[in-house]
């Protein structure tokens, strides 16, 4: 449930061994699939955490179905809340691939993987038979997410047309690039109304104009984003200090550590707020701050204390 509220969906059923959720209804999101597949994904990983917490002792492990399509939702009022009720053939097939769905995998329709092409990573499982449909179905479990974070970035692992003009503002773009390069620190906002290439045109300037030599972080503002704080900042600081997805804190603590002390000594009283944002910082620092070597670095211990 925490994974389907983190992407504004809505818990409309809680079943006796799972939930239904519904997103893009009530509330519409133009990316509702992508938030479905982006739910599932946190709640294996949720699972897989959890599992480990058990040191052997057991396992717990979910299936999940996602379908994409029109729906009926009505509303149930009572004097205390509004529950919401979603209707049809879209449902009872999300239902079906839940129950097709192994312990531990995602499975998802044609419908859905139309919705999220180039923004998650599939494997075909061919057609299905299911009960209650006359024409087999075709499934695809969901293997994880890439790494484009918008629709220009998924367009591009199919290939993008020409880029034709924007002379001016690529010219415009070299003299900021040559008095920053000069230590003469800019700052650049491109701004215009959606769907006029702003994208495309950082793209253009970054991978054929601008020189080498120069380092490249990206981070992006997305529409579920609204429910984590400071989400841009923790997205670049991840690629920052190449910290990967379901990385365990040990680790995230280990790179955040070498990469400050390499930049700058004296930055030490700046891990633990970078930890925290990464949500890394150790339970007991104590324990765990030999572990990253930490025990060299006074300034850094005390810090983290």
């Amino acid at each position: 449930m925490n994974a389907v509220h983190r992407y504004e969906g809505t818990v409309n059923q809680v079943l006796g061994d799972g939930v239904m959720a519904l997103f893009g209804a009530p509330l519409t999101h133009e990316d509702h699939a992508l938030r479905a597949c982006y739910a599932a994904l946190a709640m294996q990983e949720a699972m897989r955490r959890y599992t480990e917490s058990l040191d052997g002792q057991g396992a717990l492990r979910i299936g999940i179905g996602l379908n994409s399509g029109e729906v009926v939702v009505r509303s149930i009022t009572n004097d205390l809340n509004i529950d919401y009720a979603a209707l049809g053939q879209t449902t009872h097939l999300a239902a079906r691939m839940e129950s097709l769905a192994g312990a531990g995998s995602i499975l998802l329709t044609a419908e859905t993987l139309r919705e999220v092409e180039g923004f998650v990573e599939v494997r075909s499982l061919g057609a299905q038979a299911l009960k209650g449909f006359s024409n087999a179905v075709q499934a695809f479990e969901l293997l994880g997410a890439t790494t484009a974070k918008n629709r220009l970035q998924a367009q591009a692992s199919r290939g993008l047309s020409t880029f034709v003009g924007r002379q001016g503002e690529i010219d415009a773009f070299r003299r900021c690039t040559a008095e920053a390069d000069s230590r003469s620190g800019r700052i650049l906002a491109l701004v215009g109304e959606a769907g006029m290439g702003k994208s495309r045109l950082f793209r253009e300037y970054i991978e054929n104009h601008l020189p080498s030599g120069w380092q490249i972080m990206q981070a992006f503002s997305v529409s579920y984003g609204k429910a984590s704080p400071y989400f841009p900042v923790v997205d670049l600081l991840r690629r920052y200090f190449a910290v990967g997805p379901g990385e365990d804190a040990r680790s995230v603590r280990t790179k955040v550590v070498a990469r400050v002390l390499e930049l700058d000594p004296t930055l030490g009283d700046t891990v633990p707020p970078l930890l925290a944002l990464l949500d890394a910082l150790p339970l007991s620092p104590a324990n765990d701050l030999t572990e990253t070597s930490l025990h060299d670095q006074p300034a850094i211990l005390e810090a983290m204390v």
